[in-house]
């Protein structure tokens, strides 16, 4: 799966000021995963160090999933139409392959007589969607979410602090509970938010720092081979 991410429009928008507010300005990535970029390019900055730039790629990647995955997100329900998934996946602005295989890992195909075929989120697949997310912004920074992530993370998926707080909990993270300011209707005010950190998260600049995949064993990235179990 990761030929399929796009992390050169990651690496783009991380090193291009002008593009970083196109995206912006016109919506191209999640606010989030473009808050996020500044971290990137500090370290593409040392990347005559061989652990940076090990470390800048890993990042990449996965700001580019959770990118697709918080597109995926906002859409509780998608129509095939005539492109197919060709369509879908120029809407949902991913490849096809990629497409392909979250909308089939996140979604239920049903055929509905009056609207056609559709793809349908139910509950359980929504708390398995919201799982990924949460699983992936964590590795996205080495293990490690600080109040003011935990908070902007939490507003963009409109979840309760204490709720995500546990969920993180039952992905491997320890949490601490604070405050953080925020501005709300013309005013600052203080809201309960929390710190996440994995739990036995190694030095990420060590040459066996886990992967996604080792953190959370339970997450499969990647397609089974044909003939292959899954």
């Amino acid at each position: 799966m990761a030929r399929e991410l796009n992390t050169g429009q990651i690496y783009k928008l991380a090193e291009d000021a002008a593009e970083l507010a196109k995206a912006r300005e016109k919506n191209w990535l999640h606010p989030y995963v473009l808050s996020r970029l500044g971290a990137l390019q500090a370290l593409k900055s040392g990347a005559d160090d061989p652990l940076r730039a090990a470390r800048a790629k890993q990042r990449a990647k996965y700001l580019a999933l959770l990118a697709a995955l918080l597109r995926l997100e906002s859409k509780h329900h998608l129509g095939v139409k005539a492109e197919g998934m060709e369509g879908l996946a120029k809407e949902l602005r991913l490849k096809q392959p990629l497409a392909e295989l979250l909308l089939g890992r996140f979604y239920n195909r049903t055929e509905d007589p009056a609207r056609g075929p559709r793809y349908e989120r139910p509950d359980a697949l929504k708390a398995l969607l919201l799982s990924y997310i949460l699983a992936v912004a964590v590795v996205a920074d080495e293990g490690v979410l600080d109040k003011e992530q935990f908070e902007e993370l939490r507003a963009a998926l409109k979840m309760d602090a204490t709720k995500m707080a546990a969920a993180l909990g039952q992905l491997g993270c320890q949490t601490k509970a604070g405050k953080v300011k925020v501005e709300r209707e013309g005013r600052v005010v203080e809201v309960p938010s929390y710190s996440a950190m994995l739990l036995k998260q190694p030095d990420p600049r060590a040459p066996d720092a886990k992967t996604l995949a080792q953190c959370f064993p339970e997450l499969r990235l990647d397609r089974p081979k044909a003939g292959g179990k899954k």
